[in-house]
């Protein structure tokens, strides 16, 4: 997978899904509904976003998690 081999390079760019999740985070607001783990992956998307990382795939989401448990996902020698 891309992941493993550190291959960020983009599908479905970091910057396009905090476009998508905010039409539905805002969508779901207007009907009561509450959506808690997409309101975590926007914030997640947000921070990458500020680190510059809004052109890298989504699966950049990688990145913020290494970041936040220091640790980096590599395929074992």
């Amino acid at each position: 997978p891309m992941v493993i081999s550190r291959n960020f390079k983009p599908g479905f760019r970091i910057a396009l899904h905090h476009k998508d999740l905010r039409n539905a985070l805002q969508a779901a607001e207007s009907l009561s509904v509450p959506l808690p783990v997409t309101s975590l992956v926007q914030q997640m998307i947000v921070a990458l976003l500020n680190d510059g990382k809004g052109d890298l795939d989504h699966s950049g989401i990688t990145l913020f998690t290494e970041q936040a448990a220091k640790v980096e996902v590599r395929k074992q020698a």
